[in-house]
């Protein structure tokens, strides 16, 4: 997986996304784990910094501090808004009630 990929695709829709269907529960998640794996992905480690400050300040994201280390969880509103969105995925493409198969 890169970048490259993934045009268009920005780290603060990539942080929720992978927290809230990996890890619907809520726990908190080390972000130098958060950060490796965003890396692999192609991007920069201070990027990621800048984004998961940005998800903490606006609410997307809750953070724990532990000496030097921070940790990282889907604040409760965002797993509401994951759950409504796998839902609708799930559903897509499947026929209406009432309709029938080729109409």
């Amino acid at each position: 997986m890169s970048v490259g990929e993934f045009p268009g695709a920005s780290i603060q829709s990539w942080v929720p996304f992978l927290l809230g269907t990996t890890l619907p529960t809520r726990p908190f998640v080390p972000g130098d784990g958060i950060i490796a794996l965003l890396e692999y992905a192609g991007y920069t480690a201070s990027s990621i910094r800048v984004a998961l400050s940005r998800l903490c300040a606006d609410g997307t994201l809750e953070c724990r501090r532990e000496g030097r280390k921070s940790k990282y969880r889907l604040a409760p509103q965002m797993i509401e808004t994951i759950v409504s969105v796998d839902r609708r995925v799930e559903q897509f493409g499947r026929e209406a009630p009432g309709t029938v198969a080729g109409q």
